[in-house]
């Protein structure tokens, strides 16, 4: 666990707080962190769905897993929403905050899964991302635009879930794994290139946003706190209604807990929320996380 730490998660780390003294030396600004956090969007991402959707297995038993993050993605959205009006959390604000709860990042747990499940704790854990993901990529990118700067009409906001990369990246991943259609060679290595910036350039745009006063720190620790503590306890509940034992439960408990995902800030970024309050939440969910996820696989194990 302590060789997963140094090899893969403390080089992302560092790519974050690289980012945020480039920001200090004046060699990127917030313009250069929205453009990487559209490149994410518009390229990396996709890429990374098609090829990750395209290798799922899908089989009925392990239906409970992804069934389970959907319950724990909408159990915490409407906590949420109910605690941003006990609060008096309005507008754009409220918005950061409802999208930062929901989104899982499974991302982030998958190389502690890796290391110590293997091949199983990936299938399972993408099993989970798999419910996961695909309401992020619809429901939770809907409320980003409702809750945005820009048009937010009905009709427009289901044009933009429509003509959204991701969503039809799920749908070629999903059409290419039901139709065993493999993808070839070349398009995958380009892909899987596409798909490897996703990490590097989101992180270079969380350290460009950082800032050392974190933006209302009330609101980010609370959020923070519901997509963490509160989904714990949600994955634990959905463990027990629905008999998931071993690594299926330890993978929805996991899952649930997992910090906030780095798509908050991209639809941060993209309709014009408040990304600053947006990295602030992200930022202060990875720093504890670090620790906080070996040591709730270590102690469930």
């Amino acid at each position: 666990m302590v060789e997963i730490i140094i090899n893969k998660i403390l080089p992302i780390i560092v790519i974050y707080f690289i980012g945020f003294f480039l920001k200090e030396l004046k060699v990127f600004n917030k313009k250069s962190g929205s453009l990487f956090l559209k490149l994410v969007f518009y390229l990396g991402l996709p890429s990374l769905i098609i090829t990750s959707f395209s290798k799922i297995e899908i089989s009925k038993k392990l239906f409970f897993i992804p069934l389970s993050a959907g319950i724990v993605f909408f159990s915490i959205f409407f906590i949420s929403l109910f605690f941003t009006k006990f609060a008096g959390i309005k507008g754009k604000d409220r918005g950061v905050f409802l999208i930062s709860t929901m989104i899982m990042n499974i991302g982030f747990v998958l190389p502690f899964f890796i290391t110590v499940f293997g091949e199983e704790g990936l299938a399972k854990m993408s099993l989970f991302n798999f419910g996961n993901g695909f309401l992020v990529m619809t429901f939770a990118y809907v409320t980003a635009c409702r809750y945005g700067g820009s048009n937010t009409e009905l009709k427009n906001i289901i044009k933009k879930v429509v003509y959204s990369p991701p969503i039809w990246a799920i749908i070629i991943g999903l059409m290419l794994n039901v139709s065993r259609i493999s993808i070839p060679v070349s398009v995958n290595n380009i892909l899987t290139e596409f798909g490897n910036t996703v990490v590097p350039l989101t992180m270079l745009a969380l350290g460009i946003f950082f800032n050392l006063r974190f933006e209302n720190f009330k609101i980010s620790f609370s959020a923070f706190f519901i997509r963490t503590f509160v989904g714990l306890i949600i994955g634990c509940l959905m463990t027990v209604i629905f008999g998931l034992k071993g690594l299926n439960g330890l993978t929805v408990i996991v899952g649930a807990s997992a910090p906030v995902g780095y798509n908050t800030l991209t639809f941060s970024t993209m309709e014009d929320l408040n990304v600053e309050l947006a990295a602030s939440v992200v930022s202060i969910s990875i720093i504890f996380s670090l620790f906080f996820v070996p040591f709730l696989i270590l102690i469930l194990k």
